[in-house]
């Protein structure tokens, strides 16, 4: 299980990081190479910038969890953040990574293709908070 949840924290990242254009199908690749494990697609990201005069303002994502036994073999989704100073000219202040929520299969809903998605959102000032 210990592994399931490490390929879930490190789709969750790679899902971040990289977006895929609509000819993209990374998972087929995943199903037809991996024997078992998850991943967390992004399916939506409103305001993915943050206004830094703006405490209140929001960062929301939609996440949808697939694995081979479409979505059976949820058990926790932990959703980790850290801020990365990309101005390092005045002092380097990259935080390690911290653990924002966690999550249950109770918490996602059923999607349009019948997999568990998840709207998630973070105001500006709790993410600042953590990290």
């Amino acid at each position: 299980m210990k592994k399931l949840n490490n390929l879930l924290s490190l789709s969750f990242s790679v899902c971040l990081l990289f977006s895929c254009t609509d000819g993209d199908k990374a998972i087929e690749e995943v199903l037809q190479e991996v024997d078992r494990g998850a991943v967390l697609r992004t399916v939506l990201i409103e305001n993915g910038e943050f206004d830094i005069n703006n405490l209140d303002a929001e960062f929301s994502i939609q996440l949808e969890e697939q694995d081979i036994e479409e979505g059976d073999l949820l058990e926790s989704v932990t959703i980790d953040i850290r801020f990365i100073d990309n101005t390092p000219d005045n002092g380097d202040a990259t935080t390690a990574f911290v653990a924002a929520s966690s999550l249950l299969p109770a918490d996602f809903t059923t999607g349009p293709n019948g997999l568990p998605v998840i709207d998630l959102k973070f105001t500006f000032s709790e993410l600042l908070n953590l990290t």
